[in-house]
């Protein structure tokens, strides 16, 4: 009997961080071949070919070949395979294999009795064993003179496996905490990733919009980012052993309102809020809140919003100036139609008492007109037209005179006594 074993290893590189690694072997061989060399040729020479890939990789490959009639089953451990995974296995392994009788140099290298290449799908979410285990014996036929006379060889052949070590872990942040779920467009959130881990050194904090795996936005435990309207952000540890996804959505208000869009002005014995839109989007309405005691805010008047607009809207709203009304707190509130709420930060209201009354007229006028009387500290600081927007004007002592006049309600803002105040003046043409 002629016993032949090749051995030949395709062993993974092993990296720095590499923990667990699989190792495949054939236990046993079998088949029921009779003799197919012919007379005085000397018995058949049955021989097994067998490969494992991972995707493309070929892992290891390997072969068994005797010289025997009716071998029967044959056991080989021939461990043929191996590979280091820092993190996981893959989803599968890929084992070929065939068999076939060897007619050797001497016929030209022909071969009888042969399967062909089998393909098979491993599956590796069951594979945890850390000494040798059967997948499956895996068997095929071919044509040729078996022992008992008929004209079919059978083939078979048994797969192990077993896996030593452990496979690195990173954790999954548990959460994500906000500076706040609800800001202005284009404002500033602070976003940070609670627990998980990135224990592997290559991994980092990863952070994406759109998707567990969409645009990266930045990276590490903390981000701080403007939120360009409501967006979900996906944390991750990234890197070697990729962990899955936590995720957090930051609502914005699409106003385009700012700070600076709202102010006050003091009047003819009013106080006027003042502010404007660039464009809204669900906008239900604006909220004018006084605060009346530490931290508590009374509504004081509601203000319907355009809902959806990509147009500038002025938007103003009057209360006497009583000492009711006078010296307290105020702040502008957003609703969106699905009860969320922007609330912008508040300033001091303080109508002096002292301030002259200033007269504007005519008024309505063609767009000039005087104002009286007219003091040496009287200061003109701009001419807004009802959407808000600054106009042109020039000013020639009393008389003021808009560089391009059209019909509608326009404020002249000016500091009298050193307090700002605001005129309406209508303009006809």
């Amino acid at each position: 009997m002629r016993i032949l074993l090749s051995l030949t290893f395709a062993l993974g590189m092993l990296t720095a961080y590499s923990q667990a690694t699989i190792e495949f072997r054939i236990s046993t061989v079998s088949n029921n071949l009779d003799d197919m060399d012919g007379f005085l040729q000397g018995d058949s020479d049955p021989v097994w070919e067998f490969e494992i890939l991972d995707g493309t990789t070929n892992l290891g490959s390997s072969s068994y070949a005797i010289t025997a009639n009716c071998p029967g089953t044959r056991t080989v451990n021939n461990t043929f395979a191996s590979r280091n995974y820092n993190c996981a296995l893959p989803a599968n392994f890929t084992f070929r294999w065939r068999a076939y009788e060897d007619d050797g140099w001497f016929f030209g290298e022909l071969t009888e009795a042969n399967t062909g290449w089998q393909s098979l799908t491993v599956p590796a979410g069951a594979l945890t064993a850390t000494s040798f285990t059967n997948i499956a014996t895996y068997t095929a036929t071919a044509s040729g003179d078996n022992c008992s006379g008929g004209g079919t060889v059978t083939w078979g052949i048994t797969l192990q496996y077993r896996i030593t070590g452990s496979f690195l872990t990173n954790t999954a942040p548990t959460s994500i905490t906000a500076s706040s779920i609800f800001v202005q467009t284009g404002q500033n959130v602070m976003l940070t990733q609670v627990g998980g881990s990135i224990l592997n050194g290559a991994a980092n904090y990863t952070w994406t919009t759109g998707s567990c795996n969409g645009p990266i936005v930045g990276t590490g435990p903390v981000l701080i980012t403007a939120v360009p309207g409501t967006t979900t952000y996906y944390v991750k540890s990234a890197g070697t052993c990729t962990t899955a996804c936590t995720s957090i959505t930051i609502s914005a208000s699409a106003l385009g309102v700012t700070l600076s869009d709202y102010y006050y002005l003091c009047s003819d014995g009013q106080i006027g809020f003042y502010w404007r839109t660039e464009s809204e989007a669900n906008n239900d309405y604006f909220e004018i809140q006084r605060m009346e005691a530490p931290e508590v805010w009374t509504t004081i008047s509601t203000i319907k919003g355009h809902g959806n607009s990509s147009v500038t809207h002025q938007y103003e709203f009057e209360i006497p100036s009583t000492t009711e009304n006078n010296d307290h707190y105020y702040r502008l509130t957003q609703v969106d139609k699905d009860g969320m709420h922007t609330e912008y930060d508040p300033f001091y209201v303080s109508c002096k008492t002292n301030v002259k009354e200033i007269s504007v007229f005519p008024n309505p006028n063609n767009g000039t007109w005087s104002l009286s009387p007219y003091e040496k500290d009287l200061q003109l600081v701009a001419i807004r037209n009802q959407q808000g927007r600054l106009v042109p004007f020039e000013q020639q002592d009393t008389e003021i005179q808009l560089l391009d006049p059209v019909s509608g309600t326009y404020y002249i803002e000016y500091i009298s006594g050193g307090q700002q105040v605001v005129k309406k003046v209508i303009v006809e043409r």
